[in-house]
């Protein structure tokens, strides 16, 4: 249901097995990126989105001891388009507010 020449993207994170006595991954990713490129679109970009670290560090020895398993300070976040990217990328405007502090931050150096 994606228009021709346009970007989705997907916040998304790996999540263990419940069932499985050792909770290893169920590359739900990976998953993400095939189902989404078997329904027409292509893979064309990844960001790290960083969450809290904060209850991360309340949560680590609980985790980390009995298990070795560390805690997700992150969520990938997948990009996709469909058709041409740079049509797409035309598509979209250019005013986002973060520019413009880039910007001037160039200009101060």
């Amino acid at each position: 249901m994606l228009n021709n020449d346009s970007f989705a993207a997907v916040v998304i994170g790996e999540v263990r097995n419940k069932k499985d006595r050792n909770g290893q991954y169920l590359n739900l990713v990976g998953e993400t990126i095939t189902a989404l490129t078997e329904a027409g679109t292509e893979y064309y970009n990844e960001m790290i989105l960083v969450t809290s670290f904060a209850s991360a560090a309340l949560r680590a020895r609980r985790r980390l001891v009995p298990s070795r398993k560390v805690v997700k300070v992150h969520q990938n976040v997948l990009v996709f388009v469909k058709g041409d990217a740079k049509k797409a990328a035309a598509k979209m405007s250019n005013d986002v507010d973060w520019f413009k502090d880039v910007e001037e931050d160039e200009d101060n150096s």
